[in-house]
């Protein structure tokens, strides 16, 4: 049996499918589908068997050219076989409220939002950033004051890949709780494959539910990426300027 499933992210997958009938007669058949979130694998045998014309033919005109153009992305088994993992299918994302359990976590990502991100960075010393004992401190008031906000993480393949930090206030205008949005971070491997978006729609459904009215929150003047996501979930740009006021 040769089952080869080759294809890149969007776009649908090529099943490739070959076997020797009871009568020696080999069947073959070449079709698609949907791409999935687990890993793409390929399996060859050492020594390939005989195939039709009509087989062959699609073999050559589908599955080689796939081989070929990702043939970075092969990794070798020591058997004499040829194990095919494909990079380009989005990882399940799983979204969480930090815990006792998850507070290492929420540590880490944040202690690296804190001391990497160039545009938090050129507002850390108006904000009075004071380091990772404060995010110490931060980590457990969220875990001793539930009812002042939470800390939201989202895991890919069961590793902590974004965070996002929600205090809560009360509002005037619209007569309610609404939640203050900070500290919104993906982890560098993970950037660039729709987890920010995914944590964040996410949170607003939690959120939803809570009967939380609004989201606020705020992005750098020169963080443009950042800028087009909170667009792209219908955040609304305001005439207003952020400030901070250290006591």
């Amino acid at each position: 049996m040769v089952a080869v499933e080759i294809g890149n992210n969007p776009g649908p997958k090529i099943l490739f499918q070959q076997k020797r009938a009871a009568d020696d007669i080999i069947t073959c058949a070449v079709t698609t589908r949907a791409v999935g979130a687990s890993p793409v694998v390929a399996d060859v045998p050492p020594r390939a068997p005989d195939i039709d014309v009509a087989a062959k033919s699609a073999f050559l005109a589908i599955v080689l050219p796939n081989f070929k153009r990702n043939w970075r992305d092969m990794r070798w088994d020591s058997q004499p076989r040829m194990r095919l993992a494909m990079r380009y299918s989005k990882p399940t994302i799983v979204c969480r409220k930090m815990n006792r359990e998850r507070q290492f976590d929420a540590l880490f990502l944040l202690e690296s939002f804190l001391r990497n991100d160039a545009h938090y960075l050129t507002s850390s010393g108006a904000y009075g950033d004071e380091g990772l004992p404060a995010l110490r401190r931060a980590i457990t008031l969220f875990l001793n004051r539930p009812e002042l906000g939470f800390v939201w993480l989202a895991y890919a393949k069961q590793e902590p890949a974004a965070v996002c930090v929600v205090s809560y206030a009360i509002s005037t205008s619209i007569g309610g709780l609404v939640a203050k949005l900070d500290d919104v971070y993906v982890s560098g491997k993970y950037q660039k494959q729709g987890i920010a978006t995914k944590m964040l729609k996410d949170l607003c459904e939690n959120l939803k539910r809570k009967k939380i009215k609004r989201i606020d929150s705020s992005v750098h003047k020169r963080n443009r990426p950042a800028a087009n996501l909170y667009a792209s979930l219908g955040f609304k740009a305001l005439e207003e300027e952020r400030l901070a006021l250290v006591l």
